[in-house]
């Protein structure tokens, strides 16, 4: 529509320029030279592009000594439009009908629909000198940039709605006109429920555009587990009553919780009195799916519980360090005036690798079943922490017995050990003496 009003408007200017004649201006004798005007733009603009609405200011002086500036006009057309050359009857017949202005102030330019305008102008002294018609093109950024989703890392949450890992998002952006200043970077999404995130990309000229996505669930943190008692490595003596004492937090929502003594499900506040060797396993786990699990291994001994004895071989099973290879063993450990005593050797017969006891630190015998932990040296060197299980299963000890042992670099049983070996005898006899 805008083009056929352009067309138009041309039409009636050369028909106008030809039928009516041009006023009679009287001229100052001593000014003959055309005033000057200068455009200047309320915005500094992007390799020529303008937001819309961005404010044009037109400035006229005119010549030192000159008659003075009497007007300031202005059209607004189409970028194809060629630089009017117009009388000053077309001039005021433009301005009358309301296609062209007389600038009074500053004024803003977007035309709906077009990008593209030309502002022409030019600046009429009181002499009646007419400045040359300037032409300035406009190109109007009327378009807001666009954000777009690139990728999202994991794409999918897991079974229960939340993301466990890192989720980062990235995007890419455009715009139809200045260009994209700035784009989003990555992000990554924080912890906790119902997470939203907004970014915001920027045109070269000042639009911003804002897009906001999610809800998004993260929880990487895996519930948090307490055990308060029994300690790790805890010796009680018989007639102790110790008392299971657990709990477990998250960082975003309560979580589930299991507990197991010897692999027998039990319940906080859970009382042991039994004399044994006790592995407590607490499992705790999030909404999200995270699991945790705590382990610690207590023993309740009995002084009078007799002591155990044992010597022989065995070849270690699939789930020891060196599966196959001969190792021998002789142990005597026993409680005695208030303390533990005793002594252990390890070898393989194959290899030099021998552990010797320096220590037995404590002793747990529990029917057929002794367990003792102490420390010692490997070929005479280091210090290194041993714990023994051995099983009587009475005589021969041949193929029924069994021993096993796990060996750990210094004092930090907690890690995993540097070697393990264990199976049922292949010679010798492992023997529980009853006080």
């Amino acid at each position: 529509m805008k083009k056929i009003l352009g067309a138009i408007l041309i039409v009636t200017i050369i028909t106008l320029t030809m039928v009516l004649p041009g006023p009679t201006v009287a001229h100052a004798q001593d000014d003959t030279t055309s005033p000057t005007t200068t455009l200047t733009f309320g915005h500094p603009g992007y390799e020529g592009w303008y937001p819309c609405g961005v404010e044009v200011t037109l400035n006229a002086a005119d010549n030192e000594g000159g008659s003075g500036v009497a007007k300031t006009q202005y059209y607004i057309g189409n970028a194809i439009d060629p630089v009017p050359y117009w009388s000053d009857t077309v001039w005021d017949y433009m301005i009358s009908a309301g296609y062209a202005h007389i600038y009074n102030e500053p004024f803003p330019v977007c035309w709906l629909g077009y990008t593209d305008e030309t502002l022409f102008y030019r600046s009429v002294d009181n002499a009646g000198n007419n400045e040359e018609v300037k032409a300035e093109l406009l190109k109007i950024d009327m378009s807001f940039p666009q954000i777009y989703l690139d990728t999202q890392t994991p794409t999918e949450p897991n079974d229960y709605g939340w993301y466990t890992e890192d989720l980062i998002l990235t995007f890419s952006c455009s715009d139809a006109h200045s260009g994209i200043a700035t784009c989003p970077a990555p992000v990554s999404v924080p912890e906790g429920w119902s997470q939203m995130v907004t970014v915001t990309a920027v045109d070269n000229v000042g639009f911003t555009q804002t897009r906001t996505l999610g809800p998004y669930h993260v929880d990487k943190t895996p519930p948090t587990i307490t055990i308060t008692t029994p300690g790790d490595g805890g010796l009680y003596p018989v007639g102790t009553t110790v008392t299971l004492n657990f709990s477990a937090t998250d960082n975003i929502f309560w979580p589930q919780r299991w507990a197991y003594l010897n692999g027998q499900q039990v319940w906080n506040g859970y009382q042991v009195t039994d004399v044994g060797v006790y592995e407590l396993v607490v499992q705790a786990k999030d909404a999200a799916g995270n699991e945790t699990n705590e382990t610690v291994t207590f023993i309740i001994y009995d002084p009078e519980g007799g002591f155990a004895t044992g010597g022989g071989w065995i070849s270690p099973d699939g789930e020891s360090t060196l599966p196959g290879e001969e190792a021998a063993f002789g142990f005597v450990a026993k409680y005695k005036n208030g303390e533990y005593i005793g002594n252990l050797d390890f070898q393989y017969s194959n290899m030099e690798y021998t552990l010797k006891s320096t220590s037995i630190d404590w002793l747990a015998i529990a029917q057929n079943s002794a367990h003792f932990q102490g420390t010692g040296t490997i070929n005479g060197d280091g210090l290194y922490t041993f714990r023994v299980t051995v099983e009587d299963e009475g005589e021969p000890g041949v193929g029924v017995d069994r021993f096993g042992i796990k060996i750990w670099e210094g004092t930090d049983y907690e890690a995993d050990p540097i070697h393990k070996a264990k199976n049922v005898l292949a010679g010798g006899n492992i023997k529980i003496h009853k006080k």
